[in-house]
């Protein structure tokens, strides 16, 4: 690493590793997007957009929603903000891993807002 330059943690390792290990053979990752901020949802889904190698496959804007679409799109990754209304994050993750521990399992991540 340069100088200045942190080492990942353990989550971005993981995150990382969902996002870009697969091959050109595999399938997308799957990732549903959940954030309250319209402006966040669709500036991740242009970028993730432009890696061959993830999908988009649905967007919510509070923890239901992202319960429900978790529910029907199974998804291997889920990006979801911790501050939301109606259900936070934290609550929702809880509901989708109870549901999908076997897709959800160490793919399921909360962004602390600064």
């Amino acid at each position: 690493m340069g100088e200045g330059q942190r080492q990942p943690n353990k989550m971005e390792n993981q995150v990382a590793q969902a996002l870009f290990n697969s091959t050109p053979q595999m399938a997308k990752t799957r990732i549903l997007l959940v954030d309250d901020h319209d402006v966040v949802r669709k500036g991740l889904t242009f970028l993730l957009k432009r890696i061959t190698q993830t999908e988009v496959v649905g967007e919510a804007t509070d923890g239901h929603q992202a319960v429900e679409l978790a529910e029907k799109l199974a998804p291997a990754v889920v990006l979801m903000d911790i501050a939301m209304p109606v259900l936070n994050g934290i609550d929702a993750a809880a509901r989708i891993l109870k549901r999908h521990p076997e897709t959800a399992a160490g793919r399921l991540y909360a962004a602390i807002e600064a």
